[in-house]
Order: C-alpha cells, then sequence, then structure tokens
C-alpha cells in the first residue's frame, strides 16, 4: 500500500473514531484527494499547474529543491486562473522559487505561510525580484536558519520562513497595537 493511501486510511479511521464524517462522507473525501493527488503528478507542473488568487488562509509547505529547465520553461505559458496574466512572474532559480511565489500569490490577504526553504534561495542574485516580491507583498514574521544536517540525508542548511500576505494591513495593525501598549503604560 502506498504511504498516500496509508495516511488516507488512517485520517479516515480517526474522523469516523471521533465521529466526525460518515462512511459515505469519507469514501467520497478519499476518493478526491486521491484522484486530485493522481491527477496532478501526472503533469510536468503537477501543483505548479494551477494558480488561484487569494484561495487559501494557510500553506504549510517543503516544496522539493532542485532546477529543471523542463519545469521553468513549462511555468512561462502558465496563466493565473480566470485570467490572461502570467502566473510566474519573479523568475529566480530553482523549482523553490516557482512553489514560493505560487504560495504568495494563493494566499488570501491576510493568510498565513509556513515554508521551509534552502538557505540559498535569499542569497542567490537569481532570486533578488523574488525577493522583492516577497518583501512588497508580505509581512515576515520571522526567519529562522536550520543547521546543516536538519533533515535526514540532506547536507545543506535551511531556511524556515514564516509570513502573512497582505504587507501594509499588518504593518498598520501592529503600529497601532504598539501605540496603545505606550500610550497605555504612561
Amino acid at each position: 500500500m502506498s504511504n498516500l493511501k496509508q495516511l488516507v486510511t488512517y485520517i479516515s479511521s480517526v474522523l469516523i473514531f471521533f465521529k466526525c464524517f460518515t462512511h459515505q462522507d469519507i469514501q467520497k473525501l478519499s476518493n478526491e484527494l486521491l484522484s486530485t493527488v493522481i491527477k496532478s503528478s501526472h503533469s510536468t507542473l503537477g501543483t505548479l499547474e494551477k494558480l488561484v488568487p487569494e484561495k487559501y488562509d494557510l500553506i504549510l509547505a517543503n516544496p522539493p529543491y532542485y532546477q529543471s529547465a523542463v519545469i521553468t520553461e513549462a511555468s512561462k505559458s502558465v496563466s493565473l486562473s480566470g485570467s490572461s496574466s502570467k502566473a510566474y512572474t519573479t523568475g529566480g532559480r530553482g523549482i523553490e522559487s516557482l512553489f514560493t511565489e505560487w504560495i504568495i500569490k494563493s494566499l488570501k490577504k491576510g493568510g498565513e505561510a509556513n515554508i521551509i526553504l534552502p538557505d540559498g534561495i535569499f542569497t542567490n542574485i537569481a532570486n533578488d525580484e523574488l525577493k522583492k516580491f516577497i518583501l512588497n507583498t508580505c509581512y515576515i514574521e520571522s526567519i529562522i536558519s536550520l543547521p546543516v544536517g536538519t533533515f535526514f540525508n540532506t547536507p545543506k542548511k535551511h531556511t524556515y520562513l514564516q509570513y502573512t500576505n497582505g504587507l501594509m494591513q499588518r504593518r498598520v495593525l501592529h503600529s497601532l497595537i504598539r501605540y496603545l501598549l505606550i500610550y497605555a503604560a504612561q
């Protein structure tokens, strides 16, 4: 049994045990999950093939880190869902830069992302446009450098990036809270 099928089976049993769903609901959910995963895995771009702006409230991700000329070239033809605008506009090196842009654009305003990325995404000059895009559209909550060996059999440093989509709203809120705390302390 594949890992995905084992996971779906386990989650199904937990949901049934806690009486969250009926057997019919679980069967429908399982079929939808498996169909979606199988369908997206049969294309060159997979998840990157469809970018629906502002769809998610929370994204937790550990995107793949590698370079592929085939995927980079294929991504140039992807448009935003319901638009003729190009989906990926920041360039960048590696599949992780495409996923980072996908995540930012897929988040709703005020949505939160937590991503594990290779350390090089922030130091590689080929990613300058991506870095500007992050700084101009996101409120960075934290950047944590993880040591070599954090992930088994991966001899690279990694970075944990947590941010909220919607730069201005978040900064205004933080400034207002800071002002109120200072005013209340006087």
